[in-house]
């Protein structure tokens, strides 16, 4: 991942599927938490890209809320039925956030499409852990 925020790469890692439409925030987190993000948004890209026929978008929209960066990636697709390859994405994204403090929650939203949400703390303990506790993301 890059040292700082920025998700280009990320919509332009592919030709394939539908376009990704990125709002980045001007912020610079510490190393950990531009890693995260940056896995997080990559990881739900890829799974919009793989999964939701007939997306015309994918928005990827990543802002400071508070003590958090939040990164919403979602599109307006309808799943695909499993392949049987479950992969471990969703899970990964989920693991990414936790270990910082943070929370990630994916799933359909109503009328059409899934949003993934993950909530990372902005400031670390010198440790490198999160300053405060998990967080439930809506």
């Amino acid at each position: 991942p890059p040292r700082r925020l920025d998700l280009r790469a990320v919509a332009l890692a592919s030709d394939a599927g539908p376009p990704v439409v990125a709002t980045i925030a001007t912020i610079e987190p510490p190393a950990p938490v531009t890693a995260a993000a940056w896995r997080i948004a990559q990881e739900a890209v890829t799974n919009a890209r793989r999964h939701a026929a007939g997306a015309t978008a994918i928005v990827v929209d990543v802002a400071p809320r508070g003590e958090s960066l939040v990164v919403s990636v979602s599109d307006d697709g309808t799943g695909r039925p499993p392949s049987g390859d479950t992969g471990f994405g969703l899970a990964g994204m989920r693991e990414r956030a936790e270990l910082l403090g943070g929370a990630c929650h994916a799933g359909p939203v109503a009328g059409g499409g899934w949003r993934g949400v993950a909530e990372l703390p902005i400031t670390l303990r010198t440790d490198g852990a999160a300053t405060r506790s998990r967080r439930q993301v809506p």
